[in-house]
């Protein structure tokens, strides 16, 4: 489960579901791959063409878990496989190993470093 944050990361993907309600505040595609994107366009004064924002990771979370956006929870979960609670459980389980592996790494410098005093000093 993957939240894509650049468009072109879409190319070459098969689209599982696609949310684009007349209503909505932003158009949500979800690939095959178990991968989410939440584009919002905004339209110029006259209309006419806009820019394409990709919401970044934080705010789709927050657009997918409002209350009023159960649909595309479900949907996502039905059509996609993506769901949130399994991708905020594997989120928080790699920020887990990246903190282990980081104290590993700085365990690993200051007993470097101790080593490196103690020879200096004991000579």
């Amino acid at each position: 489960m993957k939240i894509l944050t650049h468009y072109e990361d879409l190319v070459g993907k098969t689209v599982s579901f696609v949310h684009a309600a007349q209503f909505a505040k932003a158009i949500t595609i979800a690939t095959t791959n178990n991968e989410v994107i939440v584009i919002d366009r905004e339209i110029d004064e006259f209309g006419e063409e806009g820019n394409v924002r990709v919401y970044p990771e934080h705010i789709v979370l927050e657009y997918i878990k409002k209350e009023d956006n159960r649909y595309i929870r479900n949907s996502l979960a039905e059509y996609a496989g993506f769901d949130i609670e399994e991708y905020n459980k594997q989120k928080k389980e790699e920020e887990e190993r990246k903190r282990a592996e980081w104290r590993d790494k700085q365990e690993k410098r200051d007993r470097e470093e101790y080593e490196r005093l103690k020879q200096k000093f004991n000579s």
